[in-house]
């Protein structure tokens, strides 16, 4: 389980997101390290330490840490049987 501000011991991680074109990757590679450094995920270590980690971010919604729903339904509850 990652938690948010700890330091990741795992490896590193590249993402492939099959029949997107690069450019289109990129740009979501980007805003998801962004989104994952404003909740706090972030690297520890090498050059990109104390930016936003998406590989850590995506084990905490992996894990249940962090729950996302779609903006029509922020006003429900988060169903418990998705965990």
């Amino acid at each position: 389980m990652m938690q948010k501000g700890k330091e990741s011991t795992g490896s590193t991680v590249s993402f492939h997101f099959a029949g997107m074109e690069w450019e289109r990757t990129k740009v979501l590679k980007t805003r998801l390290n962004a989104i994952a450094g404003q909740l706090g995920y972030t690297s520890h270590r090498g050059p990109l330490s104390g930016r936003g980690n998406a590989a850590a971010l995506l084990a905490a919604i992996a894990d249940g840490e962090v729950v996302v729903m779609r903006r029509d339904r922020r006003d429900t509850t988060p169903l418990e049987s998705a965990m």
